[in-house]
């Protein structure tokens, strides 16, 4: 083959070049430990002074020494994701001594310009930085944070402030079994603001004891969502907190639209709050297998009859919350008025629910003593018969204290399927006391006073031995409801008679 040159000007030209690639890089992506055993060996006082992007996986304790130089030659690296990388013990920065040994020509600290660090399964290191003061390290353009299954990090950050961090973004930890906290700031400012942090996610932190010592405002928040933390005691002072008594100080979760707490052990209550006030925007709350939650939302001024609360609050499920006895401590006339789908499951203590007009699907099972479900009316002024406009979808199972389901007289215009599945003490769909003084000898389950709009599509659903409660031998259904029924269940327990 014609060549220019001699084999041997090839090569290093050939290497010339690559020594220019490396001086003028702004992403490497590497996931060797050999190659880049083998870039370390052949590198150049140029080489990745441009870089922006670091992306490594499956490399071993090379990788240390990778960032060491790294550090000590680079002021524009601004992403760094390390995946993989299993073999690397106790440290991943070793910032004392790079800030010792620093290039002549470079000066000041570290990640100045980092706005997303991520870390996975980096199994071994115990901290992130050798020194995290803020004479060495500089996070003010931190954007992202997520650490996932660093088995042994004990805390995030050692000495630096949370104040510092006023670019957060997003703050994501999980399955790092060792975590104690996240500050271990040793001179915690009693008060500290996250301007913009949006979304927060703890999960799988089962020696998490604490956030930081002292309060947290996040004026920013949008996605909250701590699972699988037994012992933490507080996200913030009277936020998701142990201690009841305290409550916000109304400067935070305005923008705050979706909660998500489970196994969360320290919870009593999500929120304590003056008036609720900072909940307007939530839209989505889920609360599972908190064993301690007794309330949701403590609320400890008066609220006028005018004020609404929680008016956005679209979806709500409470599942495995065995002291919950309660969902609000006052009696509020508007109350998430709007909700569309309650869905409560095994919450042992609850006997009060309150259910607003609005919903389009209601489930509620194993609440064993549950015995009246409040309607939240749409307006003040009392009406002789309320409208479930949007109700499609209603399941009842083994709510054995339950004698009523609405306790008015009611419509269902839209209502498409109706399961109740063992609910012994049970009489009636609704309370109306004209129809149950009808006749002495029979209950009527649908009383004339109720209205349905049954479609071709809708099947009605009512099953399990001893449904009702045992003075109810005959279940008595009005024709005129039911003229479209498809689908009628019958187990042999009970007789249907449609008159």
């Amino acid at each position: 083959m014609f060549s220019w040159f001699p084999q041997n000007d090839n090569n290093k030209c050939r290497k010339i070049i690559q020594d220019d690639k490396l001086s003028i890089i702004t992403e490497y992506i590497v996931s060797d430990d050999e190659v880049l055993h083998k870039t370390i060996l052949n590198l150049q006082r140029s080489h990745f002074t441009n870089l922006q992007v670091l992306w490594v996986k499956n490399c071993k304790q090379t990788l240390r020494q990778f960032l060491y130089i790294l550090l000590r030659r680079s002021r524009k690296i601004e992403v760094i994701n390390i995946e993989e990388c299993t073999s690397i013990y106790y440290f991943l920065f070793d910032t004392i001594e790079s800030y010792e040994e620093r290039d002549g020509d470079i000066d000041g600290q570290f990640f100045t310009q980092l706005k997303e660090l991520r870390l996975t399964k980096v199994y071994q290191i115990r901290h992130i930085w050798t020194d995290d003061q803020p004479t060495i390290i500089d996070l003010g353009n931190l954007q992202i944070l997520h650490i996932k299954s660093c088995l042994f990090l004990k805390w995030v950050f050692n000495w630096y402030p949370a104040d510092k961090l006023h670019q957060l973004k997003e703050l994501i930890i999980e399955a790092c079994e060792a975590l104690s906290t996240i500050f271990n700031s040793h001179d915690d400012k009693p008060r500290t603001k996250f301007p913009l942090l949006s979304k927060v996610k703890f999960k799988s932190l089962p020696n998490l004891r604490q956030i930081y010592g002292g309060h947290l405002e996040f004026p920013s928040l949008k996605s909250l969502m701590i699972e699988e933390c037994p012992i933490l005691t507080k996200f913030t002072t009277g936020f998701a907190d142990s201690h009841e008594t305290l409550t916000t100080d109304g400067k935070s979760f305005f923008e705050l639209n979706e909660i998500v707490f489970d196994s969360y052990d320290n919870l009593v209550c999500v929120i304590s709050s003056k008036t609720l006030e900072e909940l307007r925007n939530l839209k989505k709350l889920f609360v599972s297998r908190c064993n301690e939650l007794k309330i949701l939302f403590n609320i400890h001024e008066e609220i006028s009859s005018s004020t609404r609360v929680l008016e956005q609050l679209y979806v709500l499920t409470l599942i495995d919350l065995p002291k919950l006895s309660r969902i609000v401590n006052k009696k509020v006339s508007r109350f998430y008025q709007n909700l569309k789908i309650l869905h409560v499951k095994q919450c042992k203590s609850l006997y009060l629910l309150q259910v607003p007009q609005k919903l389009t699907n209601l489930e509620i099972s194993d609440c064993e003593v549950l015995d009246k479900i409040i309607i939240i009316e749409e307006e003040e002024e009392k009406k002789e018969k309320l409208t479930f406009h949007e109700l499609k979808d209603v399941s009842l199972e083994n709510l054995s204290k339950l004698s009523v389901v609405f306790p008015s007289i009611s419509e269902f215009p839209s209502l498409q399927t109706l399961k109740i599945t063992n609910c012994s003490a049970m009489r009636s769909f609704i309370e109306d006391s004209k129809a149950l003084k009808e006749s002495s000898a029979t209950t009527y389950f649908f009383p004339s006073s109720v209205s349905f709009n049954y479609k071709p599509f809708i099947k009605c659903v009512l099953h399990e031995n001893n449904m009702f409660s045992s003075s109810c031998h005959f279940v008595y259904v009005t024709s005129i409801y039911f003229n479209y029924l498809l689908y009628w269940w019958w187990d042999g327990s009970m007789q249907f008679i449609v008159i």
